[in-house]
């Protein structure tokens, strides 16, 4: 669905309909003027997704309620802070099992610092790309200075900012194996 101008009044049918979802585990809504009340709207739809998954052992058995939403783009929206902060929570909770994240060509900056510990804290993201998003310096230096801690992610785009990297950051990232950063 991505490229094709729904907007807002599209995503909350949208949203409505993903509340019973429980096999769309691909979301790909880039480039669709969305603004931050859809995109809240999204992720508060998301968030109520009421997929039950059953564990089963031999003394116990386990009702888990999960997002079944695993890659979702919303790259080149008209997406601001007030969305980035209700990502953050989305980012905490125990039922989101997101895997892939691109918010890129999206002004973030107010809410840098929180959106960056949500991904830091998150632990099923393994690919997220935050290009163009006008992350605040000092939140950009934070979370790379600490991703190589990061037990999920194995690729992060997030060189393309609207400021030059420092050399000794981008030095540094040269030096990291394990992840994958564009």
């Amino acid at each position: 669905m991505s490229a094709n101008c729904i907007g807002n009044k599209s995503i909350r049918q949208l949203a409505n309909s993903l509340k019973c979802n429980s096999t769309l585990s691909s979301l790909d809504l880039g480039f669709n003027r969305i603004t931050d009340k859809g995109g809240i709207l999204l992720l508060e739809s998301l968030s109520s997704t009421t997929t039950t998954t059953t564990t089963t052992t031999t003394t116990s058995s386990t009702t888990s309620k999960v997002c079944p939403i695993e890659k979702l783009i919303l790259s080149g929206n008209q997406l601001t802070y007030q969305f980035g902060e209700v990502l953050s929570l989305f980012l905490c909770l125990e039922t989101t099992k997101l895997k892939y994240l691109d918010i890129s060509h999206c002004s973030i900056k107010k809410c840098s610092a929180q959106l960056i510990q949500s991904i830091l804290t998150n632990q099923t993201l393994t690919n997220v790309n935050i290009n163009h998003t006008n992350l605040k310096k000092s939140s950009l230096k934070h979370l790379i200075y600490n991703i190589e801690n990061h037990r999920s992610i194995i690729e992060l785009k997030v060189l393309n900012q609207h400021y030059i990297i420092p050399q000794s950051i981008i030095k540094y990232l040269n030096n990291i194996e394990s992840i994958n950063i564009i």
